[in-house]
């Protein structure tokens, strides 16, 4: 190369265009994840607070919450909230881990170079032994035949 540094072939430079990107989109999945997971734990808390009997702090429970006779009733309305919100968090981290095992069964390029890598060795042995039996076979045929022509010859 011109600069003198040392020269990439086409797949280094492949490798490189690729990799930023599916480092964004894991980064982006982990994001995503540790916010579900936040939220899961959040309202999770907030459940456990609601049904252990303590007041619901008023930020808690929605400015469009129905008008509530007592503190039970109030508690009963965070809770069935908070429920609603832990089941929307695991909605949205199955919802990730069906991206991830996608993402991974597509972009498992190591296995499927190691089963590539290991299907090549096994044909490049396969042909050399053709080739072997090959060359077996037009050596004996060659003694044959050098054989009738001097039968054909003698007689």
């Amino acid at each position: 190369m011109a600069d003198g540094g040392p020269k990439r072939s086409r797949k280094d430079v492949r490798i490189e265009r690729i990799g930023p990107k599916r480092e964004a989109v894991g980064g982006d999945l982990r994001l995503k994840v540790r916010e579900a997971f936040e939220t899961l734990l959040q309202n999770f808390a907030a459940l456990l607070k609601a049904a252990g009997g303590g007041s619901a702090v008023d930020g808690d429970v929605s400015e469009n919450a129905p008008p509530f006779e007592s503190e039970v009733a109030r508690n009963d309305y965070a809770m069935r909230v908070g429920g609603n919100n832990i089941i929307r968090a695991a909605e949205g981290l199955l919802t990730l881990s069906g991206r991830l095992q996608r993402l991974l069964v597509v972009n498992d390029h190591a296995a499927l170079n190691a089963h590539q890598a290991e299907r090549s060795a096994e044909l490049r042995a396969h042909r050399e032994n053709v080739w072997r039996t090959l060359a077996e076979l037009r050596d004996d045929v060659g003694a044959h035949l050098a054989d009738l022509e001097d039968e054909a010859a003698a007689s």
